[in-house]
Parts: structure tokens; C-alpha cells; sequence
């Protein structure tokens, strides 16, 4: 695609509303273009002006506001095939044997066309970038779909169930991550409860030699953590006596294992963090560590309330993501974004707006996005059609509608909304 982008024409997209960055909201205004990335965001006035006769096409967006695009920071779209196969509930273990039951139904080749309608759809829903967790390198064989794509940090899953005889396939793997184009390689120890202790000290070697991203699922359900405490229940049967029962060791928490593979760092994303203990907000802060948060999910699940308020007294960054369509109804971050804000009435829209971009692009790093419209930032916007008398206005309708036909531009391209 770099010689089609090389010929892009300088681009002005101007529009009632300008929302670049979560603090920085006015109109009207607009975003200059040179490539793929924002040359400059010009409030209206000479400076705009003088951008709109320089530049070889400008778009007029009218009552719309103009944003950095979402990140969708967390979704397993070789999952995508599951959409509305599975009930909401709160039986975690069904649901675990209903995923492990349809991957093998579905078998390699329909789990890559899957992953590749899973992007579609993540496209659809807003997203300029996704943060992909792969259990079955659906994500490397799967053709991207038409058009300018999302970009992919794709996570190669590692779970060995804390059995012996898995762990040698599961090094392997880690020593031969793949490559396809519009596609970067992260790595998902899959939870601290389902991976030794042996394969998440060479997921933390490994992320140390080469910087690679990581995101580990953490603190989800009540079912590991009385796994954990030695009080059974049915992850006993796959994962047989806990750790912190054997004699001779003392007590260690999850974030123990995760410390002392070298996995607690900036580099590392944990995912739900629905039930930290005491203390362990404030651990990740101190660390470094981000966490996601899947407002769908959560609710699909039918969890108590997301512990929002001590993440961000302790000073954790968060972002939000999607998770899969075997829990959700969608892959649209505006739903999300929605979805987070009723659940927690009294966090501002700006808090909501930044989780979704800022914090988004934070987990993801800056070669996919920055989650700001500021100069040299790549050219990733979300324009959404919408009524409003003030920029605060804007964004609130921006979070919670209602909201009208929205744009995406990747890489200063627009992709058809479409699925």
C-alpha cells in the first residue's frame, strides 16, 4: 500500500466539531493531512483557511464531530464465528468448553475466514486499530480483508494448563512467531492460573529480547481465584491442586508469578482485572502495568460492578476493548464507549472518549496509533454525524448518542463502514 499512500492527495477534513484530544475540544475547525499522517488541527480562522487553499481536496463533514478513531484494545477475532452461539450468563466453565468446542469444529481455514470478518466488523465498529489475541494462527493464515485495514498487534496465546507434557510445543511456538503483512507479533501468556510458571519466565525472556507487547487475561472470575485460595470448584478438574497449596512455598498472588517472569512492566496490558485484591491496583500502577476493560463482555457475563474508582485512585491506565463475539454482541467501540459510560454515570465523557483512543493507543503502541490528532500523528479519525449547541455537547452525544452516519479514515484513507 506505500505507493498508493506516497500519491494520497493533501486532505482537509473540516467539520462543526474538532475533538483532538479529550481535553482539547472546539469548533468549528478542522484536521490538515499530508499522507498518512495529521500535519496540523487548525481551530476555524486564517490558519484553516490558508490550509484549505493549499491542500488539493477538502471535505466539508458539516455537523459531525471529528475525533482521533477508537483503538479496540482487546478482541480474539478468530472468535468471530461465534456471534450469538453462545447465552449470556455467568457460567464461565460452559462457555470455556463451548469456545475449546467450536475451534475445533470450525477447524484452521474457517477460523481465518472468521478472523478476517472479525476485522471487518472491528473496522465497522470504529476501530483504527485492534489488539488481537490468537490461540490457533487463524490471525497469520487469514487474507486481510479489502480496503485500508485496521492495524493488528496479534498476541500468539500461550497456555500450556500447567501440565508438563504441553510445555516443550508451547516453547516452540514462541520461538517461531510469525509474520504477514499489516500484522505485528505480540505475546499472551493466557492467564496466570493456566500457564506454568516455566512458560510465562520464557514469555518474559522472550518479550525482554525483542520489546514485545504482551497481554495476559487477569483477575476475571471468581472461579481462578477460589482455584487460587485452595477452595476447588471446576477449574480443580483441568488444572489439578493449586500452587499455593503445596507445602514448602509460601502464598504468592498471580502478580507474584507474573513479577518474577519479568512480566510486570510497561510493556504488559493485563485484561478484565474485575476482582483485584487489595493492594494489586496500586502494584500495577507503581509498575507500569495497563489494564482493559470490555464493557460488553462484562455485562454478557452478567459480573458485579467494574472496581473503576480504585483504578483510578491508584493511577492505573486503562483502555477498552471488545473481547470476541462468544461474548459480546458486537465489535463496535461507539457501543462500548456507551456501554462503559451507563455503567458508570459519574466518569466524565472525556474519561470515557481517552480509555477508548489515548488509553487505547497506549496499549498498543505508537506504530499503530497515538490516540490524538496532533501533529505527525498517524492519520487515523472517526467522524460521526451528530446535533449539539457546545463542544462538551458534542463529545457527551459522541458517548451516548444519539449519533448518526459515521467515517473512518486509516492512514489518512477512508474505509467504507461497511462490514
Amino acid at each position: 500500500m506505500g505507493s498508493q499512500v506516497d500519491r494520497l492527495p493533501t486532505l482537509v477534513l473540516r467539520a462543526d466539531w474538532i475533538c483532538a484530544s479529550p481535553e482539547r475540544l472546539f469548533g468549528p475547525g478542522g484536521v490538515e493531512i499530508e499522507g498518512r499522517r495529521v500535519r496540523a488541527v487548525w481551530p476555524a480562522g486564517s490558519a484553516l483557511e490558508a490550509a484549505c487553499r493549499r491542500a488539493e481536496r477538502v471535505l466539508d463533514l458539516g455537523p459531525a464531530l471529528l475525533s482521533h478513531a477508537p483503538v479496540n484494545a482487546h478482541a480474539h477475532l478468530e472468535l468471530s464465528g461465534m456471534a450469538g452461539r453462545s447465552l449470556p450468563g455467568p457460567a464461565f466453565a460452559d462457555w470455556v468448553r463451548g469456545v475449546l468446542a467450536f475451534r475445533a469444529e470450525r477447524g484452521a481455514a474457517g477460523l481465518a475466514e472468521d478472523w478476517a470478518r472479525g476485522l471487518s466488523l472491528a473496522a465497522a465498529g470504529a476501530a483504527c486499530a485492534v489488539g488481537d489475541i490468537d490461540a490457533t494462527g487463524a490471525a497469520w493464515r487469514a487474507e486481510l480483508p479489502p480496503g485500508p485495514c485496521p492495524g493488528v498487534l496479534v498476541h500468539l496465546e500461550l497456555l500450556d494448563a500447567r501440565d508438563p507434557r504441553r510445555l516443550a510445543g508451547e516453547l516452540e511456538r514462541l520461538e517461531h512467531l510469525p509474520e504477514a503483512p499489516g500484522r505485528l507479533a505480540g505475546l499472551s501468556p493466557h492467564a496466570p492460573h493456566t500457564v506454568s510458571q516455566a512458560l510465562l519466565s520464557a514469555a518474559g525472556a522472550a518479550q525482554g529480547r525483542r520489546a514485545r507487547r504482551v497481554q495476559i487475561h487477569w483477575a476475571e472470575t471468581r472461579e481462578e481465584l477460589d482455584w487460587w485460595q485452595g477452595r476447588g470448584g471446576p477449574l480443580a478438574e483441568w488444572l489439578g491442586q493449586s500452587p499455593a497449596l503445596r507445602p514448602g512455598r509460601a502464598p504468592a498472588s498471580f502478580l507474584d508469578h507474573l513479577e518474577r517472569a519479568g512480566l510486570l512492566g510497561p510493556a504488559t496490558a493485563l485484561v478484565h482485572g474485575n476482582l483485584p485484591q487489595p493492594g494489586e491496583p496500586e502494584r500495577l500502577a507503581q509498575a507500569g502495568v495497563r489494564l482493559i476493560h470490555c464493557p460488553g463482555s462484562h455485562a454478557f457475563f452478567e459480573r458485579p460492578g467494574f472496581p473503576l474508582e480504585r483504578y483510578l485512585a491508584a493511577g492505573v491506565e486503562l483502555a477498552l476493548g471488545t473481547d470476541s463475539l462468544a461474548s459480546n454482541r458486537s465489535l463496535d467501540m461507539l457501543r462500548e464507549v456507551e456501554l462503559f459510560a451507563r455503567a458508570h454515570p459519574s466518569a466524565p465523557p472525556a474519561l470515557a472518549w481517552s480509555l477508548a483512543t489515548r488509553g487505547g493507543a497506549g496499549v498498543l503502541g505508537p506504530d499503530l496509533a497515538t490516540g490524538e490528532l496532533v501533529p505527525g500523528a498517524l492519520a487515523h479519525l472517526l467522524a460521526v454525524e451528530l446535533e449539539a449547541r457546545s463542544a462538551p455537547e458534542a463529545l457527551a452525544r459522541l458517548i451516548l448518542g444519539p449519533r448518526g452516519r459515521r467515517r473512518l479514515w486509516i492512514g489518512g484513507l477512508e474505509r467504507p463502514m461497511e462490514p
